[in-house]
């Protein structure tokens, strides 16, 4: 289609060519081929390669028809229209120009280049040409024409190539021309019809007006129409051109920076309502709101409406009102143009909330100070989270234990106060170091590269011996564990360390305690197992003298002295049965009982036994001695002489 087009403009040009303007000085006819706008618009428009085209197309051939006894100086002409149209078509060329060119900026390079190219080439080489005629395409033929009518020629063209480069590039701003060449149309350019087209028919009033003053003035119409009237009407179509191309200029600046101020407005808007932080537009003089976002007023607590009826300083906590005023003083007297600070809101319901504020000054350096902006964003997750971090900050510093924070390859990043107080180093002395400057110069490096991996894959715990900054060597509990990130991957290592060397000592001492009361105790056992026996053998020859005693006399024993032998075998009995308590108390004291569990009948072995030793004591007291056993047959695992204690002893 481009191609079609660019065919289509070049054959206009040559036909049209014969109808350009035409100016008589004196004898001399001056031509103005206005027609090499057509391949100018097609150069332009599509760029240079389809301004060659136009050119072959007819084009650049319009000096053969137009000025044919110029003869051989018409390859010449020939050979610069074509460069003409070619150097026109680069206006649009990216490749070349940077953007801050302007479309006029280029037009003028690009012009300014090829007229002293043009002047040169016809100075230097057309009489030359023409020298060479008769050419064998026509047998009409001039061989020179006076330097001063070849400068108003240079002049002429000159002024042509200028007036119509202008022109097209006019006439490609207007959007029904640019709709028939099928090109982009941009919509600052919406009113450029309407300025052509206003602009063109007064400058044909302007014409028609000095063509009736002509024919009013003047007798010799004729001769004021061969010279002057075809120059008049090229002249004033010409200004109406150029002003055309101005306004077009201011108008389409003027709707550039309108959609650009609206585009503005409304990303501005866009932003102000969907920001998610806190946007508000504050009266300058008194912190009146004038314009609150959604998010504003949830950060707040207030709806948009109560918002706009109050101040920035009525809900400001009145700890940080002054400082905050103390800025906005700066800000309108020029001093800053924004600042930023934290400060604390009161919220409608009591709370207070803290907010990161940025306030903006939204006018022009020397103008009234008439609104500010002022973004705010919630952080009092943050403090919170700071606070936490101080207290930890403090709680690390402040514990007696020894803590310390490593990278993954044991490089030391931070230790705290008792660190340092423990070890006797410096803090600069000790970050940056490995943690082997910790260790013993005789210390196995197995057991630190052991910790360091048993960290990495979870955590260790264990006693080592470190040394401090003065070589003396301690003992240490240490426990260790990994710092990991949000993916679970360690970043650092932290160990916390105890001193133990009090509590090897005082471990020391409690052995020794030790030791000590197991020989007491052995000696207390041997003691009790002693008397034990020395008691036991002289009771038990009291009980059985006793006994002898009251047989070899059972005749003569009148029931008072019967419950004398009785007496005195029951003290006897419960004596060795206290003997026997106190060695068995010792024994379970010191951890030597020894039971003999078996299988026994706990009626057969156990309660029998203890009803026929108590049936006696029981007479005596006139007591009723009853077993009361439903089952009988029950069988136990258990040792004999324990559980006959036990049932003895309730």
């Amino acid at each position: 289609m481009k191609i079609f087009i660019s065919i289509l403009l070049g054959i206009l040009c040559l036909y049209f060519s014969q109808f350009g303007l035409k100016v008589f000085i004196g004898i001399t006819r001056i031509d103005i081929p206005w027609s090499i706008i057509f391949p100018l618009l097609s150069s332009i428009a599509f760029g240079p390669r389809y301004g060659l085209i136009s050119g072959l197309a007819g084009g650049a051939f319009f000096p053969f028809l137009l000025w044919s006894n110029n003869g051989w100086a018409n390859v010449l002409t020939f050979t610069l229209i074509f460069i003409f149209y070619f150097l026109i078509g680069l206006i649009n060329s990216n490749k070349i120009w940077r953007n801050n060119f302007s479309a006029i900026l280029r037009l003028s390079i690009l012009l300014g280049s090829f007229i002293i190219l043009f002047s040169a080439s016809f100075l230097l080489f057309f009489n030359p040409l023409l020298s060479l005629n008769p050419p064998f395409w026509t047998s009409i033929y001039i061989t020179s024409i006076g330097n001063d009518l070849l400068v108003s020629f240079i002049i002429k063209d000159s002024i042509n190539f200028i007036l119509l480069s202008i022109s097209a590039e006019t006439f490609l701003r207007l959007p029904f021309l640019r709709a028939f060449l099928k090109l982009e149309i941009f919509s600052h350019m919406r009113m450029n019809n309407k300025i052509f087209l206003t602009t063109m028919v007064s400058a044909l009033v302007m014409w028609v007006t000095f063509v009736l003053l002509s024919v009013v003035l003047f007798e010799n119409i004729n001769h004021l129409s061969d010279g002057h009237l075809p120059l008049a009407f090229l002249v004033i179509i010409s200004g109406g051109i150029f002003s055309a191309r101005a306004l077009m200029l201011y108008v389409e600046r003027k709707i550039i920076a309108e959609d650009a101020l609206r585009k503005s407005e409304i990303k501005f808007r866009s932003l102000f309502e969907q920001a998610s932080v806190g946007v508000a537009n504050i009266e300058t003089a008194t912190g009146k709101f004038l314009r609150v976002n959604k998010k504003y007023a949830e950060l707040t607590g207030y709806s948009i409406e109560d918002l706009l009826t109050l101040d920035f300083q009525s809900i400001t906590h009145p700890e940080d009102l002054q400082k905050d005023i103390s800025y906005m003083k700066r800000l309108v007297n020029g001093e800053i143009r924004d600042f930023n600070l934290e400060k604390r809101y009161y919220r409608k319901d009591g709370s207070m909330v803290w907010v990161d504020l940025s306030v903006s000054a939204i006018w022009t350096p020397g103008d009234a100070p008439l609104s500010h902006l002022a973004i705010v964003q919630d952080i009092t997750a943050k403090k919170e989270a700071e606070k936490k971090l101080k207290l930890l900050a403090h709680s690390l510093e402040s514990i007696t234990e020894c803590v310390s924070i490593t990278d993954c390859n044991d490089i030391i990043l931070y230790v705290n106060e008792a660190f340092l107080k423990t070890y006797g180093y410096k803090e600069e002395e000790v970050i940056g170091e490995h943690i082997k400057i910790l260790r013993p110069a005789d210390y196995s490096e197995n057991i630190t590269t052991e910790i360091l991996h048993k960290t990495l894959e979870g955590g260790w715990r264990g006693e080592v011996i470190n040394c401090k900054k003065d070589g003396t060597k301690f003992p240490l509990l240490l426990s260790t564990s990994a710092i990991a990130d949000e993916n679970k991957n360690p970043i650092a290592l932290i160990g916390v360390a105890i001193d133990i060397s009090e509590m090897k000592k005082v471990n020391q001492e409690l052995m020794i305690a030790k030791e000590q009361a197991d020989k007491s105790n052995r000696l207390k056992t041997e003691f009790l197992a002693q008397m034990s026996h020395e008691i036991r053998s002289p009771l038990s020859s009291i009980m059985s003298f006793n006994h002898l005693i009251k047989e070899d006399l059972n005749e003569f024993i009148t029931p008072e002295v019967e419950e004398y032998f009785t007496v005195i075998n029951s003290a006897s009995t419960r004596l060795i049965r206290t003997i026997e308590l106190i060695l068995n108390m010792s024994e379970m004291q010191i951890g030597s009982y020894q039971s003999f569990p078996k299988k026994i009948d706990l009626f057969n072995d156990v309660l029998n036994g203890i009803i026929k030793e108590y049936s006696n004591a029981a007479q005596a007291k006139q007591l009723e001695f009853i077993l009361n056993c439903p089952k009988p047959d029950i069988k136990i695992f258990a040792d004999l002489y324990s559980i006959t204690q036990i049932f003895a002893n309730l």
